[in-house]
């Protein structure tokens, strides 16, 4: 399942991110969000904008373009 398809508030687990590209790879890895850990969409933004994810208590902004090259599983 892809990341943009997951509920509001529903804690999904990241399992492959390897079609993300280099440099989001590398701004994800620090803050945290890597392969294993539980991450969760707190808010989906209009017309396909800005969507924000918590993880470990951090806020982190995505495009949805790059929501749905991550993978993710439900727990």
């Amino acid at each position: 399942m892809k990341l943009h398809s997951a509920q509001l508030g529903e804690k999904v687990k990241v399992k492959n991110l390897n079609k993300v590209d280099d440099l989001l790879h590398k701004r994800l890895n620090s803050f945290g969000i890597k392969e294993g850990c539980q991450v969760s969409l707190m808010q989906k933004g209009l017309f396909s904008g800005a969507c924000i994810l918590e993880c470990q208590g951090q806020k982190v902004g995505l495009r949805k373009k790059d929501l749905v090259n991550i993978e993710v599983e439900q727990l």
